[in-house]
């Protein structure tokens, strides 16, 4: 799921469509979970999440806790 997801972001850049993609690889998840864990850019949100996760949890579940976290947080603003 994490490839598909980064491969629509590639597609959107490559041909040049803008709508606000909140997942891109420094889109704004990922300076949230830089911002909010102290977690490197350079390997973008999915390299993040999988460092992030608590032992014997899944990428997935991982990336859906901290996605609601950052939407959740994102509202309230």
């Amino acid at each position: 799921m994490m490839q598909w997801i980064g491969g629509y972001s590639a597609a959107l850049t490559v041909h040049g469509l803008d709508e606000g993609f909140e997942l891109g690889i420094a889109g704004p998840f990922t300076n949230w979970l830089s911002w909010n864990y102290g977690t490197s850019l350079s390997g973008g949100w999915v390299a993040a999440v999988e460092q992030l996760a608590q032992e014997g949890e899944s990428s997935v579940e991982a990336f859906f806790q901290l996605l609601d976290a950052y939407r959740a947080e994102s509202a309230a603003i």
